[in-house]
Formats: structure tokens, C-alpha cells, sequence
């Protein structure tokens, strides 16, 4: 089976649950040092400093894992976002039924979005839901880290 990602120059890559926590993280973490003349971007939802710590985590981890030079970028959401978006899940789950925020519909589209302004082609992330929206809207290649 040929392997999706060999077609795109730039890659955008999901932390939590695709480069560690899943079950191909080490695939993924082997891909990424083949190929260094890849665009690799990091895009995650971690926010107020937890975003800080992914690279320490990995390496505890998978001793061998990809550095932060393995990396264009690394970029995160804005902790305003989370916390508008975490808001509404409390309502949620109390009963708030009601359309999509403005918030969460960013949320959703970030990672699309920020994939379109920076010329990736591809996302590579575990949680279909929260980038499905924006990968449509932003025509970016979706991949689950499943299809790996």
C-alpha cells in the first residue's frame, strides 16, 4: 500500500492522540525523520503552556521520537478559543441545546484553516469531529492516523 502522505510537500501533524497516544505514533514519528525534506507542522489544541511540554512528552514516550528542529512550526489555538469553546461544553452538558457557537464553529475550522493560509495540503489528526469542518471548507486532505 503506498502511503498517502508521500504525495504532499508540507504536512500538518495533530499532538495529542496522533504523534503520541496512538497506536502508529512510532510509524508516524519514523515517517517524519525519513523524510526532512517534508514540510512537517505541528497544529494542536493544547493551550496555556501545556503546548510548551509536547516535545518532553514525546521523547519520554518514544525515546527517539522527532525534536522540535524535526519541525517548521508548532502552533496552537488560541487560549481564548479553548476557553470560549470549554464554556460551551459546560453547557452542553447541562442542556444547552442550541446551533454551533461562533466559537465553536472557529474551533472547528482552525485547523483547516490555518492548514489553507500555510500551504499544507494534508492534516494527519485522531478527532475527525473537531477538523472535519474546516478541512471541507478549506479543502485540506483529512487523514486519520488509523489509515497509517
Amino acid at each position: 500500500m503506498d502511503c498517502p502522505l508521500l504525495a504532499h510537500p508540507a504536512i500538518g501533524w495533530d499532538f495529542d492522540g496522533t504523534l503520541i497516544d496512538h497506536p502508529n505514533s512510532a510509524w508516524m514519528h519514523r515517517f517524519i525523520h525519513m523524510h526532512p525534506e517534508k514540510e512537517h507542522v505541528i497544529l494542536t489544541f493544547r493551550t496555556h503552556g501545556y503546548e510548551r511540554s509536547m516535545f518532553d512528552e514525546m521523547q519520554h514516550l518514544y525515546p527517539g521520537a522527532p525534536s522540535r528542529t524535526c519541525f517548521a512550526r508548532v502552533l496552537n489555538i488560541e487560549n481564548l478559543a479553548w476557553e470560549q469553546v470549554k464554556k460551551t461544553e459546560l453547557l452542553r452538558q447541562h442542556g444547552f441545546r442550541g446551533p454551533f457557537t461562533e466559537w465553536e464553529r472557529y474551533y472547528m475550522e482552525w485547523k483547516g484553516m490555518t492548514c489553507h493560509r500555510l500551504n499544507i495540503p494534508v492534516l494527519v489528526d485522531d478527532r475527525h469531529a473537531l477538523v472535519l469542518p474546516g478541512c471541507r471548507k478549506y479543502s485540506i486532505e483529512y487523514i486519520h492516523p488509523d489509515e497509517l
